[in-house]
């Protein structure tokens, strides 16, 4: 069944003299990147699924950043530009692309 939403968790740990975060998680997407990079062990399955990691991950995959916020002046500014570079493209009201093997088509409305 796993862990409810409540219980699931992800730690990370540091010392300043180390090179690796000592890392646990109970969290779907976390356990995912962990095993994919990261060198950790299955602690709790459930059937046949990973419910549980800990392991070690080096700190050079780990990063913190500022979160980012637009302001609507921004986010104006940059529709803008959007604008005029689908008029330089000759894109009025549709416009068409594939995407792998589908034909997806998107009319705009104005």
């Amino acid at each position: 069944m796993g862990y409810s939403r409540d219980e699931q968790e992800t730690v990370l740990v540091r010392t300043a003299d180390s090179e690796y975060y000592e890392v646990y998680s109970t969290i779907p997407s976390d356990i995912r990147w962990f095993l994919e990079h990261g060198d950790v062990e299955i602690v709790e399955e459930d059937n046949g699924r990973p419910i549980a990691v800990r392991g070690k991950v080096h700190k050079k995959q780990i990063s913190f950043r500022k979160l980012k916020t637009l302001s609507e002046e921004h986010k104006e500014k940059l529709r803008q530009n959007i604008k005029i570079a689908r008029s330089k493209l000759g894109w009025k009201n549709q416009y068409t692309y594939w995407r792998k093997w589908v034909r997806i088509s998107f009319n705009f409305i104005n």
